[in-house]
């Protein structure tokens, strides 16, 4: 699927280690232009593609993602894995 909008907000990187080894994860939030704009939470899972995208608040956007929904102990979760992210335009930081 893709989306194209704005990211609105950065959610605090998420690291852990497991069997298979370290990981890293990080959530993003885009909105959408229009006059009833949408939001998406979305996901990039590994450190190199955390840095490939790097994604910064205030980025246009265009995002393709996997939507999952996954059951574990009667309970659902749902995610939007993106596996490609393009910045159409990005903000300069100040120093």
């Amino acid at each position: 699927m893709e989306f194209k909008g704005k990211i609105i907000a950065v959610v605090e990187p998420k690291s852990g280690t497991t069997a298979r080894g370290a990981w890293k994860m990080q959530q993003f939030i885009a909105e959408s232009e229009g006059q009833f704009p949408h939001r998406l939470l979305f996901e990039v899972f590994g450190d190199e593609k955390l840095q490939k995208f790097n994604i910064r608040m205030d980025d246009e956007v265009i995002i393709q993602f996997e939507p999952n929904a996954r059951e574990n102990k009667g309970i659902w979760f749902a995610s939007n894995r993106a596996y490609d992210v393009q910045v159409c335009t990005q903000q300069i930081s100040e120093s």
